[in-house]
């Protein structure tokens, strides 16, 4: 499991496909998760569950947000599948 914590400015847009679950936990600032035409809005307080494989934008007015996420070695899993046998 791994932890973390994002800043997404008014104007920033981070698009992303999740290669891992992931919870979002809202701490100020509006974050706002976009998946195609539907947009949640999310305040302080608020937590969003991610799974696997959603195409996602992260964006925000000044919002930073933890996150925890699993499992927490995504990058070598997903390398390693990548890579032909």
């Amino acid at each position: 499991m791994g932890v973390g914590y994002l800043a997404v400015g008014e104007g920033d847009s981070i698009a992303w496909t999740v290669l891992y679950d992931e919870v979002l936990i809202v701490v100020s600032g509006t974050f706002r998760l976009r998946r195609r035409a539907t947009v949640f809005e999310a305040i302080p307080g608020d937590v969003l569950w991610v799974p696997r494989g959603t195409t996602l934008a992260y964006e925000g007015l000044d919002a930073k947000v933890a996150y925890v996420l699993y499992p927490v070695d995504w990058r070598a899993r997903h390398s390693a599948a990548a890579s032909p046998a």
